[in-house]
Order: structure tokens, then C-alpha cells, then sequence
């Protein structure tokens, strides 16, 4: 049984002649390989009742757990989201180490269904699951449009967890009350939508988790439609990133797939530098030349 996580994170340790991971994780020219190796080790030190081995390449390794298909972890998009930035490399791993033990725990009650809001990501986040189809994996999850996907999370006080297929079959919802249904608590609980710019491209705020799934309000396009001559193009690089331009504006998309370019190399959080298109059908890929 996996140890309970704040006794196990927080707990005073004793003193030791060698260098803690979160010590390590602190090094100012710290290495790609570095780092993978330093997560591998608070993996290991973390989750001591699993076996960790290497995978295909030294940013990815296996899980392995008696009674369990083996699980392999990619590290690349956590390595990217904070190369750069020294002060939050310990806080990313730690929500790294959290979502595993979300992942790796199986012994959790029912979620409030309150808390159950709608996350936007990449065909990345499978990863984790690299040797599973995207129908076996465990979590709730509903593909969007092109590389995006819906990933059902349970917002609690002090975590952000995903949501078990189990669960959703136990609350007794289909796929399309359990989208309502997060849509829903995702209104109640963001702040109000802020635009930014003065054209021709725009970004919209509302926080900072959850301005990704702003994809999913469907009045807000509708509205958002109003103030421009063509479609709305929009893309979500990041969770805390939402930028949006009309479709005849060809300096608006040269903007736009400027700042996607810039949040992708520096930025944290990262989803995708898809532009998608919205038209009466929905959201769609846009073509654009």
C-alpha cells in the first residue's frame, strides 16, 4: 500500500552526506539527462513499494507494480516546462509526484461530483500510458479536436486529481452528463473572463488552471464572434493561455502564431501550437496557408 503522501513528502529527514533531489534539482546548469535522472531518484525515494526501470530513452522510465501492466513516464514536457527556470523546478516535480500518486493509488472514494471540472491537454498526457490504447487508459478523458483532448479532473482544496472511469461509471454518468456536468462547476468556480489586447489579436484570462478549457463555453464564441468579420481562430498553448484572432486578419495570425512560437519555448504548462477554428459545428483544425 502506498504511504500516505504528506508523511511520506514532508516529513523531517534525517541528515545525510548525500545531496537531496530537491537540493539537486536546484543546480543552476542542470542538464536535460540531469534532471530525468533527478526525478527518476524522488520517484524511487517517494514510492519505494514500486519498481522503477529504464525505458527507450533516459527521459522515460517504467513503472512496475506487482499485479499491474507496467506504466512508462514521459519526462520530456515537465523537462520543458522548467529548464529555465530554477525556482519552480521542485515545485513541478511535486505536482509531477502528486498526479503519480493520483494515478498509482487505488483505494480513493467517490469524488464530490462539485468538483469534477473539464482540463484541456495533449495527445502527451497519455504518454504515461504509452502502451495502452487511449480507450484502456483509466482516466476520464474525451478526444476535442485534433491533438486536444478533454481530461476529467477532480478539483479538491489542496490537489487537482484526475477522474477514474470507475468513478464515472459509479455516479452513475454517461459521457455527455459528465461534460455538462464539469462545464457546469467550471462557470461556478473561475473568475470572470477578462479580454486583453487592442487587436487584432486577443487573449482571454479567467485565473490561472483552467483558461484552456474556456474552449469548451460555447456562449462565450458566440459571443466572441460578434466583434470580428470572419471566424474566430484560437489556440490554447498553455493551461494559463488562450489567445484568439479573426480569420481575415492576416496580421492578427501572424501575431498569434507569434505568441504561440514564444509560450512554446519558454513557457510552462504547454498543451499544443494547434490553431483551431470555430464555426457553427464547433471547433475544427484550421487550414491556413
Amino acid at each position: 500500500m502506498l504511504q500516505n503522501w504528506f508523511t511520506k513528502f514532508f516529513k523531517p529527514q534525517p541528515r545525510s552526506l548525500k545531496i537531496s533531489w530537491k537540493a539537486a534539482l536546484a543546480k543552476k546548469s542542470l542538464t536535460k539527462k540531469e534532471f530525468c535522472h533527478i526525478c527518476r531518484e524522488a520517484v524511487c525515494e517517494i514510492f519505494p513499494e514500486i519498481k522503477v526501470q529504464s525505458a527507450d530513452s533516459f527521459d522515460q522510465f517504467r513503472i512496475v507494480r506487482e499485479g499491474r501492466e507496467p506504466a512508462t513516464v514521459f519526462l520530456e514536457n515537465m523537462w520543458r516546462q522548467c529548464r529555465d527556470d530554477v525556482e519552480s523546478r521542485v515545485s513541478h516535480v511535486e505536482r509531477f509526484l502528486r498526479a503519480l500518486l493520483t494515478t498509482l493509488s487505488n483505494n480513493e472514494g467517490l469524488p464530490d461530483r462539485s468538483c469534477i471540472v473539464p482540463t484541456i491537454k495533449d495527445e502527451g498526457y497519455f504518454h504515461i500510458y504509452a502502451d495502452r490504447a487511449r480507450e484502456e487508459v483509466p482516466f476520464a478523458s474525451e478526444h476535442l479536436v485534433g491533438d486536444l483532448w478533454i481530461i476529467y479532473a477532480i478539483d479538491s482544496a489542496d490537489s487537482m486529481k484526475t477522474l477514474q472511469k470507475s468513478h464515472v461509471k459509479e455516479l452513475g454518468l454517461d459521457l455527455g452528463a459528465l461534460k455538462k456536468l464539469a462545464i457546469n462547476n467550471l462557470r461556478r468556480i473561475l473568475p470572470p473572463v477578462e479580454q486583453h489586447g487592442e487587436g487584432p489579436a486577443y487573449m482571454l484570462t479567467a485565473g490561472g488552471d483552467y483558461v484552456a478549457s474556456l474552449l469548451l463555453f460555447d456562449e462565450l464564441w458566440v459571443e466572441l464572434k460578434q466583434q470580428i468579420s470572419g471566424d474566430v481562430l484560437a489556440a490554447v498553448p498553455s493551461r494559463d493561455v488562450l489567445l484568439f484572432t479573426d480569420s481575415q486578419s492576416n496580421e492578427g495570425i501572424k501575431q498569434v502564431k507569434a505568441s504561440i512560437a514564444k509560450v512554446m519555448d519558454s513557457g510552462g504548462y504547454l498543451i499544443s501550437d494547434t490553431i483551431l477554428r470555430r464555426t457553427a459545428d464547433g471547433w475544427s483544425v484550421a487550414t491556413l496557408t
